[in-house]
């Protein structure tokens, strides 16, 4: 049975910059909890509440994640973590997962995260206006993993610019084709060399690393590396920019992040609630199923709508309020649910938190530029476009 006509035809949720992103969720809600929408040029179901997100999200039989990654997304990043089950999975998150605990997260931040906090601050003192998504926000995590792999950060520029490349599969296959195989030339030897003189940053660790005699091949590796890159840094990226704007347009929300530790991370986490980055999840089904009162086929895409479900009143009562103070925040679904919950969660958590306080640190009257329009835009990789801050204030 073919998916119903969509019931806003005039917008692709997926192509088409959806700046009313969330006003139009709130329409779509009322004709139900699963609803025809416009994606990739096509109509698929978009689940909208949480129960139902959370349950596609834990469901491992007719939303099982790995159909989508393996047919659409492994062509062109590799054999990532997300196009993995069972035993496969289980021993490469396995190896992998050391690197990324809560931890080992903390452990950064002396060394790497508030370094380069301050590194990229530098660079905007004196300045009387700047667009501070461009200048810290965005450059931000992809100077921390650049860091963390041990790779110079002269190669940044080009690194970042692969990753946003490599993404694109969904958009310009031709371009993602090209990133891929120039990350490859860029990364192999850097893996060879590592091998031969290991050191403390994490692909050597990732090298080194045995589960039962067995050690990650270098396919895996690689793979993660490709998603490490868009995932880690271009995710963290936007989800930085739209946490700081939310500082900035919010007087309590400012004040939590100088109190403390605690009051910052359910800032960061209230800041990943109101407006994730990736607020759009495809997914290719693998069985039928009745869900919602909607009868789903195999045949059909579906749309795990984030946003939507980190906004249902229903959990979350008045959404659209930026409230830290909420009491369920580690309910929000950002990060993903069950064995594919995302294994950078806790770094990009920690990098978020130790950038708004040094920023507010550095720059305790940095303010909104008042005639300059902050608009959010896209849904599946949704942030501000712009932010404009004066760093001394008026």
């Amino acid at each position: 049975m073919a998916v119903p006509a969509p019931l806003m035809p005039d917008v692709d949720f997926l192509l088409d910059y959806v700046p009313d992103f969330h006003e139009r969720i709130a329409e779509l809600r009322k004709h139900g909890p699963i609803v025809p929408i416009m994606g990739f040029g096509k109509p698929g179901w978009a689940l909208l509440d949480y129960e139902h997100v959370d349950f596609a999200f834990r469901d491992k039989t007719a939303f099982d994640v790995t159909r989508y990654n393996v047919e659409v997304a492994e062509p062109f990043m590799g054999r990532a973590l997300l196009a993995m089950k069972d035993d496969e999975h289980k021993l490469n998150r396995g190896m992998m997962n050391p690197s990324f605990l809560p931890g080992k997260a903390r452990s950064y931040v002396e060394g790497i995260i508030e370094p380069t906090c301050h590194e990229l601050l530098d660079r905007i003192e004196g300045m009387e206006e700047v667009d501070i998504k461009e200048a810290f926000c965005k450059p931000f995590p992809f100077t921390v993993i650049t860091k963390l792999l041990g790779i110079p950060v002269t190669e940044e520029a080009r690194l970042i610019k692969l990753a946003g490349d490599m993404l694109s599969y969904m958009f310009d296959e031709d371009l993602s084709r090209g990133a891929h195989k120039e990350f490859g030339a860029f990364i192999i030897p850097l893996l060879e060399e590592r091998r031969r003189h290991p050191g403390d940053d994490l692909i050597s660790q990732m090298l080194q690393i045995e589960v039962d005699g067995v050690r990650l091949e270098e396919e895996p590796i690689m793979a993660f590396l490709r998603s490490l890159y868009p995932a880690g840094g271009h995710s963290t990226s936007l989800n930085t920019g739209s946490a700081v704007y939310a500082v900035l347009a919010n007087p309590e929300a400012r004040a939590m992040v100088l109190k403390g530790e605690k009051e910052r991370m359910a800032v960061v986490n209230e800041a990943l609630r109101w407006e994730p980055a990736l607020g759009i999840i495809p997914r290719l089904m693998i069985d039928d199923i009745e869900l919602g009162g909607v009868k789903i086929s195999r045949e059909d895409t579906t749309y795990l709508t984030v946003t939507s479900a980190n906004n249902d009143p229903k959990v979350f009562p008045n959404p659209r309020k930026f409230d830290p103070n909420r009491k369920n925040l580690a309910n929000l679904i950002t990060f993903g649910r069950h064995e594919h919950l995302c294994l950078g969660r806790h770094l990009a958590q920690r990098e978020m938190e130790v950038a708004l306080r040094v920023l507010l640190e550095r720059f305790p009257k940095m303010e909104l530029v008042p005639d300059k329009e902050v608009r959010f835009s896209s849904t599946l990789f949704r942030t501000c476009e712009e932010l404009w801050v004066r760093p001394y204030g008026n």
